[in-house]
């Protein structure tokens, strides 16, 4: 209970940053200088007592007596609201060394799940960029030619041809920033941001602003029927992220849907 008390005043002195005012660089140059402890005792005494207000479970036991500081320490590495329950469970039933060998395999374990989730992020970004590579290549053709015919047919004063060639540019353009808008998302959800841009949007408005566009793109023969609701359906969610999915649903539907079938959306 001394300990944890101890622990409690040192992460209030720590947060505080009352070190500054005595002139020492850090809080562990403090329990150095004033309660005598090695540079590595010090740092690991401040990563326990950082880590207690966000695990309830341990602190109370802790305060009461019941886990030693050793297996506290050793919990604190890897513990979570999520998981203090079942490291508890093994601190009340064994020893510290228990403690310490579950700590050790539960790392193991994340190190493991965090490389084999890195390979799938490498695999699927690989075949991403392979995929987006040969899709560049459509518009680009698309608005290369489209330049070619332009230029001539301003040449010829024939502006409403211009106009058509001009329009196929835009479209061109238009799916462009489409790959790269799933490139992008791709790497948003790599880096896990998208949970904290939530927002509320009107999903059937958005999806309707989507099958807009992406009728745009279509060929005169390719129909896209959206049948999302006329009312408004606001929900926590991120426009980008919905936007990026749905138009990449309904453009793999027209590429893959038999030629002058309907597009059910």
């Amino acid at each position: 209970a001394g300990e944890y008390r101890f622990l409690v005043l040192l992460e209030e002195f720590h947060r505080e940053k009352a070190w500054e005012s005595l002139g020492l660089g850090s809080c562990a140059q403090w329990l150095n200088w004033r309660c005598g402890m090695s540079p590595g005792v010090a740092r690991e005494k401040i990563r326990v007592a950082r880590a207690l207000p966000d695990l309830p479970q341990i602190s109370k036991l802790f305060s009461q007596g019941k886990i030693s500081y050793s297996k506290v320490r050793a919990m604190t590495r890897v513990a979570t609201p999520k998981n203090e329950s079942a490291l508890l469970n093994v601190a009340l039933h064994g020893t510290a060394r228990h403690v310490e060998t579950q700590v050790r395999l539960y790392r193991r374990v994340k190190r493991i799940e965090a490389l084999k989730k890195e390979r799938q992020l490498h695999e699927l970004k690989s075949r991403f960029v392979s995929m987006a590579s040969h899709e560049f290549r459509t518009p680009l053709s698309t608005i290369r030619s489209s330049a070619e015919l332009a230029e001539r047919h301003l040449e010829m004063g024939n502006m409403e041809r211009v106009g058509k060639h001009l329009g196929k540019i835009g479209q061109g353009v238009t799916h462009l920033v489409s790959i790269l808008d799933d490139y992008l998302s791709l790497e948003k959800f790599e880096e896990g941001s998208w949970q904290d841009r939530l927002e509320p949007v009107d999903i059937p408005a958005e999806i309707r602003k989507v099958v807009a566009a992406q009728q745009q793109l279509a060929k005169s023969e390719e129909a896209i029927i959206c049948h999302c609701s006329p009312l408004n359906s606001v929900e926590p969610s991120n426009s980008a992220a919905l936007r990026g999915i749905a138009a990449n649903l309904i453009s793999n539907a027209i590429k893959y849907s038999p030629a002058g079938s309907p597009v059910q959306v």
